[in-house]
């Protein structure tokens, strides 16, 4: 009798250890569990935010230093092939930007073999419009000896990537004018060119931005 009384007493003291071992979780439990997955949610998605943003910017810079290269090498082989070279603004010698770079070239150059004939090249800079998402750009056009549009097609030629979006905007470079000319040694002119490359001007996050800046001397003709 005392044998089955202990039993009974044994297996009555286990029921409830059982019973609280397969209780869920408490409602605080619960609400912790929740903060910290919202916790680890928010420095997740930060960390995924600062990995694309600076994969963004990489892409943009990798961008832009591969365009600008390719521009001012451009540029400098128009100046090093020209007669004598101009900077004007708006309106002045056929110029259709804010600033322009109207390059004489001669008839026996290359140039004026890849201009179709004609006898200036021009470079004109625009600068950016903000207000109506555009980007500041750079463009190459030719003109003829009276200053009037030349060439077959005579259009303009973009040389950056001008989406707000997704390309690149030309801007001054500390204040700077894109195109100065420079009295050298012996009457030799020479040309500096200063813009900074940015981010499309619609772009507000991941910004980046590259400032170029070289001198190119004319031949001595």
């Amino acid at each position: 009798m005392k044998n089955i009384m202990y039993t009974i007493n044994k297996k009555l003291s286990i029921r409830p250890l059982l019973l609280q071992e397969q209780q869920g979780l408490s409602l605080i439990e619960l609400l912790v569990s929740i903060g910290l997955l919202a916790i680890l949610g928010g420095i997740g998605v930060s960390i995924f935010a600062i990995i694309n943003t600076s994969y963004n910017q990489s892409q943009a810079l990798s961008k832009m230093q591969t365009q600008g290269s390719q521009v001012l090498e451009v540029i400098e082989r128009s100046i090093r092939g020209s007669s004598n070279v101009q900077q004007v603004g708006n309106g002045q010698n056929g110029c259709t930007g804010n600033s322009c770079l109207v390059i004489e070239v001669p008839t026996s150059s290359l140039e004026y073999q890849i201009n179709g004939g004609c006898n200036q090249t021009v470079y004109a800079w625009r600068q950016p419009n903000v207000s109506q998402s555009k980007n500041g750009s750079l463009v190459r056009y030719y003109l003829n000896e009276n200053n009037a549009a030349c060439g077959t097609p005579s259009t303009e030629i973009e040389l950056f990537d001008t989406n707000p979006s997704l390309g690149v905007s030309i801007e001054r470079l500390d204040g700077d004018n894109v195109f100065t000319i420079i009295q050298g040694s012996n009457n030799i002119d020479a040309v500096e060119i200063a813009f900074n490359l940015s981010t499309g001007v619609n772009i507000t996050n991941g910004t980046a931005n590259v400032p170029l800046r070289t001198t190119v001397g004319l031949r001595d003709y």
